[in-house]
């Protein structure tokens, strides 16, 4: 029992002194290597890149013994000035024989796995992108003929993003979990593809889910984002993607209470400030008013589209109907105070006239039943049209017979 509280109070004791100080360890078990903390050297160069870790050697043609590294990469992004945040990767590595697997998750910020030459060698690395240095750097985990060695961009050649092969299984990602009082954000971003488009690469996939985003004015509520991450440079994280607002946010100075579907969002560079563009989106604003390709939908509207409609149907209900010209007692305007009225007004009487139609647009169901009305008062001046010439024929066989 005294041995086992020795043993207990010689843990306490280091484990008490292990905010003042970090010791690398290393263990080895069943022929590999476990290290804990083990420092990387350097730092990476603030502001230019990207920068990279070579991880271990990588497959060149040439059957080669077992290379793996598997744990946790951490660092510190900038200073007291800038940034002064975590960087960290988990890898999971291997090149063997004569082929090389890996995958890559990057929990604080964009990162990747790519193939490289460094001094004629073909190395399996993981990218720092460009952007305030990265310091301090350790590794924790299992390895085997590492090489756990940061090289700056400008040693380095022949750069490729990392790609199983027919698998195609490189999985990047992004986990950011804050809780500031009222600022809270969850970003995870894992992409599963890479798409080319044109010269550019952009990775597919995504979700961000955050509250209380003062670089897009707003005031209240979150955000719920399905995003497509651009290259992992440094400069344009965000790329095309798609962004919902739930209720109870303010956008812009509006009426909070917006839902926005975008199908179209650009982040510009984060160096540049916060910019946010939208286009093509659908929008539910507070009262449950819809906007189609605007953010401002009519407050008069329950659907406002901008752009064009093409449907196969359109059914439009209304309250009454142009019939009542076929009542009994309906005073039809005779068809010279017809001619002139329109001498007067230049259109029909009931129908808008052009300055109208251009200030406040037409209703069209209303519309439908005034064009009727005038084509059913059109009908009652041919019958009596009809029934003045059947009078005049009738007069004009009489003069014959006499």
């Amino acid at each position: 029992m005294k041995k086992l509280t020795g043993i207990m109070l010689l843990l306490f004791a280091a484990l008490s002194t292990h905010a003042q100080f970090t010791q690398e360890v290393s263990v080895v078990n069943n022929g590999r290597y476990y290290y804990i903390n083990k420092t990387i050297a350097g730092q990476t160069r603030d502001g230019i890149g990207p920068d990279y870790i070579l991880l271990h050697k990588s497959y060149a043609g040439v059957a080669m013994s077992d290379h793996f590294v598997m744990g946790k990469i951490t660092a510190i992004r900038g200073t007291t000035g800038s940034y002064n945040r975590k960087w960290t990767v988990e890898v999971n590595t291997a090149s063997a024989y004569h082929e090389d697997r890996g995958t890559l998750i990057a929990y604080n910020e964009a990162a990747r796995l790519v193939l490289l030459t460094y001094n004629g060698e073909k190395y399996m690395a993981a990218e720092i992108s460009t952007a305030a240095l990265v310091h301090n750097l350790s590794f924790t985990g299992y390895t085997s003929a590492e090489t756990l060695l940061l090289v700056t961009g400008d040693q380095v050649s022949n750069v490729q993003e990392f790609s199983n092969g027919s698998d195609n299984m490189v999985l990047q990602g992004q986990t950011t979990i804050k809780n500031e009082g009222i600022n809270s954000t969850l970003t995870v971003i894992a992409p599963a593809a890479s798409v080319n488009v044109g010269n550019e690469k952009i990775h597919a996939g995504g979700v961000a889910i955050r509250a209380d985003q003062t670089g897009r004015n707003m005031s209240t509520g979150a955000t719920l984002e399905f995003v497509l991450p651009a290259e992992h440079n440094g400069g344009n994280l965000w790329g095309q993607g798609r962004i919902m607002t739930v209720p109870g946010n303010t956008l812009n100075g509006h009426a909070s209470g917006k839902m926005i579907i975008g199908t179209r969002r650009f982040f510009n560079k984060i160096n540049a400030g916060h910019q946010w563009y939208y286009g093509d989106d659908i929008v539910i604003d507070a009262i449950g008013n819809v906007g189609i390709g605007t953010l401002y939908p009519d407050p008069e509207a329950k659907l406002a589209v901008k752009g064009n409609i093409f449907a196969q149907k359109v059914k439009v209900t209304l309250t009454g109907w142009s019939d009542f010209v076929f009542e009994p007692d309906y005073k039809l305007p005779s068809i010279y105070e017809m001619e002139q009225y329109i001498k007067e007004n230049k259109h029909l009487p009931g129908i808008p006239s052009e300055t109208e139609v251009k200030e406040k647009g037409i209703d069209v169901g209303e519309m439908n039943k005034l064009l009727l009305q005038k084509v059913e008062e059109q009908m009652l001046y041919i019958i009596e049209m009809k029934k003045q010439m059947d009078e005049m024929r009738k007069e004009m066989d009489t003069y014959k017979k006499k």
